[in-house]
């Protein structure tokens, strides 16, 4: 094949444009293009057809048929008897191959187009989400089935708490046809629904005689206590709402307000803002700098007064690297 290219018996006209394109459709029919394991396949298909000794000396390896495919993401091929050695795995001679060539000048989108590989599976669009759907129905049934619909709902969840009066609204879902149960009083029936069976957490359910529980009042001493330990052990630390609430049952809601109005108390004490951050760290600062030495610039005040917040935390740090450096000598 290299000397008939070298000889002038083949017309080689187009090949530049054309040959990895056709080199690939050749290999999509062989089902080779597109699979997940294309290099070890066509490694196999390429000893089957040159044989082991030729495979070996050509060095013609499953990423060199990328190339000489023309694969966008590959190196561009640049060795002519490598890619005279792909034709000759795809077509087996020049025949074939001149053929396929003369084929896709004439028509190259057409051409692409016919040898596209179709996954042997399709995925089918995604329908509209259940509950949406149920939904428009629910919308479009007619007042008196849409009563009756409300009726059956309510009965429900009434029998259900009947049975379990500290039950919650998550709870509605374990009940038989609880799904659409729970959809037609979130959607349908809200007013009714927060009234029978509030949320938790909300506010809703906040007592108004001020009234509170053993162990609402230990969740206060408990964010009492942490507040102590943390400024007796790491006054650096910034203390935050969450560091306060850990390992009590309201750490879960973050930053949401609690009915516990003894803790909402503590927590707006207790918890820092930069401000409130920032004079602690001037203070410590300054009075372990005192202790150094007084006529030190880090030991008086007014060095971090009048700041913003980015040149204070610079003066801080520059202050901490002075009382580490003191600290070893």
């Amino acid at each position: 094949m290299a000397e008939e290219v070298l000889t002038g018996a083949v017309d080689t006209t187009g090949f530049h444009e054309n040959a990895g394109p056709v080199v690939k459709a050749a290999l999509s029919r062989c089902s080779l293009e597109g699979r997940f394991d294309f290099r070890q396949m066509a490694s196999d298909y390429v000893v089957s057809q040159l044989g082991p000794e030729m495979y070996k000396a050509l060095a013609l390896s499953a990423n060199t048929l990328i190339r000489v495919t023309g694969h966008e993401a590959s190196e561009p091929m640049r060795n002519p008897i490598q890619a005279i050695a792909g034709v000759w795995c795809a077509f087996s001679g020049w025949a074939g191959f001149s053929e396929e060539i003369e084929s896709r000048m004439a028509n190259p989108e057409e051409y692409d187009e016919s040898v596209r590989r179709v996954p042997k599976r399709i995925r089918p669009r995604p329908s509209q989400p259940r509950l949406d759907r149920w939904t428009d129905e629910l919308k479009a049934l007619p007042s008196d089935e849409l009563e009756a619909e409300r009726r059956r709902c309510r009965a429900a969840i009434e029998a259900a708490l009947k049975v379990n009066p500290d039950m919650r609204r998550v709870d509605v879902y374990s009940m038989n046809g609880g799904q659409r149960i729970h959809l037609f009083a979130t959607r349908m029936d809200s007013e009714w629904f927060d009234m029978v069976l509030p949320r938790r957490g909300t506010g809703q359910t906040e007592r108004q005689d001020g009234e509170l529980s053993q162990d609402e009042i230990d969740a206060a001493d408990h964010a009492l206590k942490r507040y102590a330990i943390a400024l007796r052990t790491c006054p650096e630390k910034y203390i935050t709402r969450t560091f306060l609430l850990n390992n009590t049952p309201g750490e879960s809601r973050g930053r949401a307000k609690s009915s516990n109005w003894l803790l909402e108390k503590v927590l707006t004490v207790c918890e820092d803002s930069f401000g409130s951050w920032a004079d602690r760290q001037v203070k410590l600062v300054t009075s372990r700098a005192r202790k150094i030495s007084r006529k030190s610039p880090w030991a008086k005040a007014e060095t971090f007064a009048g700041l913003n917040k980015r040149a204070l935390l610079w003066r801080l740090n520059r202050a901490k690297e002075w009382l580490n450096d003191e600290a070893i000598r």
